[in-house]
């Protein structure tokens, strides 16, 4: 009975036996895994990093070495996660989905950077910033084909559960999960940029540019008194100045054709000022004001190719880039540029015999600061720290008389086209009523009121209440100069005192209620423009003291983006806040008085 048994039992013990190597056998894979697992992910890791961050600081000649680095090893592990091991380590309960999971991210990061690889080698081999335009705009059948790598990694990755994976291996996948979609709109920026740069460049033939100084010392609606201007010539990428010169002295003389360039709209509501050069950019949509300054070189026997307006603000940051400029025993830089166009200029040069000495000088500094910039090697990680901040708030501009374009200027921000704007989102706008240059020392705030109370009985929709408040706060000093704080409009004004014309492009659609000027009715002109109501008033604001003005109007009820109100191109940036009441009662069929609203508005 016992051999019978004992024979029986045989087989089983080596069949035990073998399931006990295979566990074993398992266990060791497991652990294996694991180690190597994280060893790996860190190396690969560490090679992301410093090929994201060579890119983001703009070090093009090592953000492709870095991405050759990141191809290789990412390409190694994708090669060794394929393996029969990893496969059969894959099975195991627990680690078995972070075995898989490893070797999607690390395919994805491979194929990405390999498809991203001569894309930078091209970027890369070129010096000059005009050549790596010229780079880019050679390497559009590389950009699609990141672009296709990018769209196959970013499905691979979504596919995966962050929670299922150990190792840290969660964590990776959570970070390349929403870095790819940015990866996505970036290189589909470039596949645009490498469209669209060249033409403006001249690589397509040969373009001339205006490029307006602007003075926002002496506000006006695109930014500042337009004083003087530059025509740069490019050709093949190679840019020339042609010219450099004063407004005073060399373009009042001849009046810009208005009635026949600027929309029906904008002629009705800016009148006879379009038609003067220190005037013409009254309007805050940009395409206007940039339509007239081509049209009126066009009437000089000047045509122009298109227009950039920039100011003292844009100068500074560029000097980042470029580093310090000189020009008459002046200096400037990326720390000083802003203070002396808007200030420094006139405190410190106040026995200048004329007007036009001060617009030399700093067209002088424009002119050297531009050439500086189109000649020196550039500082591209500083470029990128001091150029997006002038960009966003509204201080640098361009257009182009070509839809493509002037579509891509408008998508990068350079438009100031309030056309394109979410139809919620408004925009307040100043010039300066005086002639003086005290703007430098006004600082604007604006506070939106949206949904005070819910409109009755309208056939349009449902509409509410709401209200912008836009203070403006004077703290220049005693004892400026005369032409800093003159007061053309009005000789016997206090000293240091200044007026504000302040244009409210509101909601579409929206409509207008009243005015009040610090607790008064104001006085109110409105018209159209650009698609949207613009609402006109008027602040005078004394030396040390604040002026506000509180335009009430009905808006369709929309949802709002954030921020809902752009406040463009201002000397000292705008403190802009938004209070969103969304009450549901319905409003009063009598206006509030004004003590009474600014009351209520001062309690939110």
């Amino acid at each position: 009975m016992s051999e019978t048994t004992d024979g029986r039992r045989g087989p089983w013990r080596w069949i035990r036996l073998g399931l006990i190597v295979v566990v074993i056998g398992l266990i060791v894979v497991g652990i294996y895994s694991a180690t190597s697992m994280f060893w790996a992910v860190q190396g690969v890791r560490d090679d992301v990093d410093a090929a994201a961050e060579a890119v983001k600081t703009g070090k093009i000649d090592q953000a492709a070495a870095a991405v050759t680095e990141l191809a290789a090893s990412s390409t190694e592990l994708a090669g060794v996660t394929s393996s029969g091991t990893w496969a059969l380590a894959s099975r195991l309960p627990g680690v078995g989905p972070s075995v898989s999971g490893l070797n999607v991210l690390a395919t994805s990061v491979a194929d990405v950077s390999a498809a991203a690889e001569p894309v930078l080698a091209a970027i890369s081999s070129a010096r000059t910033t005009t050549e790596r335009i010229a780079a880019l705009g050679g390497v559009g059948p590389d950009l699609e084909e990141l672009a296709t790598s990018l769209d196959s990694a970013a499905a691979s990755v979504d596919s995966l559960d962050p929670a299922e994976l150990q190792f840290g291996l969660g964590e990776q996948a959570t970070d390349l999960q929403k870095a790819l979609p940015e990866a996505q709109r970036l290189v589909a920026a470039g596949a645009n940029a490498a469209q669209i740069l060249p033409g403006l460049l001249g690589m397509d033939g040969r373009r001339t540019w205006m490029v307006l100084l602007q003075n926002p010392a002496e506000a006006r609606g695109s930014g500042g008194l337009f004083s003087g201007y530059a025509l740069v010539e490019v050709a093949e990428g190679r840019p020339t100045i042609l010219k450099a010169e004063t407004r005073k002295e060399n373009l009042d003389d001849v009046p810009l054709p208005y009635q026949d360039v600027v929309s029906p709209d904008s002629a009705t509501l800016w009148g006879q000022w379009l038609g003067e050069w220190a005037s013409f950019n009254l309007s805050g949509d940009f395409p206007e004001v940039a339509k007239l300054a081509s049209a009126g070189m066009a009437a000089r026997g000047t045509p122009v190719d298109g227009v950039v307006a920039l100011d003292a603000y844009v100068v500074q940051a560029l000097l980042g880039g470029t580093g310090k400029v000189e020009h008459r025993d002046v200096t400037i830089d990326t720390t000083n540029a802003g203070e002396f166009f808007t200030r420094d200029l006139y405190a410190q040069y106040p026995d200048f015999d004329s007007v036009e000495a001060k617009d030399e000088l700093a067209l002088g500094l424009v002119y050297a600061t531009i050439d500086a910039l189109l000649k020196r090697p550039l500082d591209y990680p500083t470029l990128l720290e001091t150029l997006p901040p002038v960009v966003e708030t509204g201080h640098l501009r361009a257009w182009s008389p070509d839809p493509a374009e002037e579509e891509w200027l408008t998508s990068v921000g350079l438009g100031g086209d309030i056309a394109s704007l979410d139809p919620s989102t408004m925009v307040v706008a100043f010039n300066n009523a005086v002639g003086g240059k005290l703007d430098a020392y006004v600082t604007p705030s604006v506070t939106l009121y949206r949904g005070l109370c819910r409109v009755a009985d309208t056939s349009s929709g449902e509409f509410q209440r709401s209200a912008v408040t836009v203070t403006l706060q004077n703290d220049a000093p005693s004892g400026l100069p005369p032409y800093v704080d003159v007061r053309l409009d009005d000789p016997t004004a206090p000293r240091g005192s200044t007026r504000t014309l302040v244009h409210v492009y509101g909601p579409k659609d929206a409509l207008i209620e009243d005015v009040y000027s610090d607790g008064e009715l104001g006085d109110l002109v409105a018209g159209p423009e650009a698609g949207r109501p613009v609402w006109g008033s008027q602040a005078e604001i004394l030396q040390g003291r604040s002026s506000s003005l509180t335009y009430l109007f009905d808006e369709p009820i929309v949802p709002t983006p954030d921020p809902a109100v752009s406040v463009p191109g201002t000397a000292i940036p705008a403190d802009v806040s938004v209070v969103e009441v969304n009450s549901t009662t319905t409003c009063p069929d009598d206006l509030p008085d004004p003590a009474q609203l600014e009351g209520e508005l001062r309690a939110m």
